[in-house]
C-alpha cells in the first residue's frame, strides 16, 4: 500500500519513539525504515502503525488510494475485521462521494460494508436495512457477497429482536454458503451464525458452525477469524472450565497476532 512514510516518520519522532519501540511487534526496523523511506508498506502493518502512533488513516493514506474503489474495499474490509467501524464510517463519509464507482458489483461491496459498519456501531441502524436492501440488488451475480448481505439482514433482525425473521434469514444464509467460492470471508457466517443459534439454544449447532469456521480458515492457512471463533467457542463451554480457558488463550493468541485491538482488551476481563 502507498502511503505518506514522512507523516509516519514525523509523528513517531513528535512522540520520541526509537524505530524499534514504534516497530513493536507490529514489523521489523528494516521494513520500518522502507515505509519511511520509500512510502510504501503491507496494508496490516500501516493500519497497525497508524494505531500505534495515534494516526488518522487518511493523513498517513494518499487520497488517490483511497478514491480507488478496489483498494478502498479491501481497506475497508481490513479495518471491519479490527473492529475500527467508526474509522469505516469516517473514510465512507469523506470519500464515498468521490469514488468514480461505475461497476455494480463493487457499489453493492460498498454498500454491504457500509451497512455492516453502521450496525457494529450502532449507528443508524435503522439505516442499516436499506443499505443491505440495496446492496442484495447489486450483488445477485456475486454469490459470496449476497451471502454476505443476507447473513447481515440477518444481524440486523437479530439486534432489532426480530428472531424470527433473524433465523429465516441465518438459515437461508447457510444453506446457500456451498455455492460461495471457499474464503477466509465467510468465516464472519460462521461467528454471527453460530453467535445466533447459541441464543436461542440450539448448542450443537452453534458449536458445529464454529468448528467449520476454524477448519474453514486453517485450510487457507490464514489466523483472520480464528480470533472471534475460538471466543465464541469458549463462550459456548459452559461446564468444561478447562477447555474455556484454553479456547480463551487461543482466542487471545490469534487476536495478537491479527492485531485486533478490541478482542485484545475484551479478553483482559476472560483471562
Amino acid at each position: 500500500m502507498q502511503v505518506f512514510g514522512k507523516v509516519i516518520k514525523n509523528q513517531r519522532l513528535h512522540l520520541k519513539l526509537t524505530k524499534a519501540q514504534a516497530a513493536c511487534d507490529y514489523c521489523s526496523v528494516s521494513e520500518l525504515t522502507r515505509i519511511e523511506d520509500h512510502n510504501h508498506g503491507k496494508q496490516n502493518v500501516i493500519l497497525a502503525l497508524c494505531h500505534q502512533l495515534a494516526l488518522p488513516y487518511d493523513a498517513v493514506i494518499p487520497k488517490r488510494v483511497l478514491t480507488d474503489p478496489v483498494q478502498l474495499i479491501r481497506l475497508i474490509e481490513a479495518l471491519n475485521a479490527r473492529h475500527e467501524f467508526k474509522s469505516v464510517l469516517s473514510l465512507l463519509e469523506s470519500y464515498l462521494p468521490l469514488l468514480p464507482v461505475q461497476d455494480t458489483i463493487q457499489a453493492g461491496h460498498l454498500l454491504y460494508l457500509k451497512g455492516y459498519a453502521e450496525l457494529h456501531a450502532n449507528e443508524n441502524i435503522h439505516h442499516v436495512l436499506l443499505s443491505y436492501q440495496r446492496a442484495l440488488n447489486l450483488v445477485q451475480d456475486d454469490p459470496l457477497y449476497e451471502l454476505l448481505v443476507l447473513k447481515g439482514i440477518a444481524y440486523y433482525y437479530q439486534q432489532n429482536n426480530e428472531w424470527h425473521r433473524a433465523k429465516h434469514y441465518f438459515d437461508y444464509a447457510l444453506t446457500m454458503k456451498n455455492r460461495a467460492p471457499n474464503t477466509k470471508k465467510l468465516a464472519s457466517l460462521y461467528y454471527k451464525s453460530s453467535q445466533f443459534y447459541a441464543c436461542i439454544g440450539e448448542a450443537q449447532k452453534a458449536m458445529k458452525l464454529c468448528d467449520e469456521g476454524i477448519q474453514l480458515i486453517q485450510e487457507h492457512k490464514l489466523t483472520e477469524g480464528l480470533d472471534l471463533l475460538y471466543f465464541e467457542k469458549a463462550l459456548q463451554q459452559s461446564t468444561k472450565e478447562k477447555m474455556r480457558v484454553d479456547l480463551l488463550e487461543k482466542a487471545d493468541q490469534y487476536a495478537r497476532i491479527n492485531r485486533n485491538f478490541y478482542l485484545i482488551n475484551l479478553l483482559k476481563y476472560w483471562l
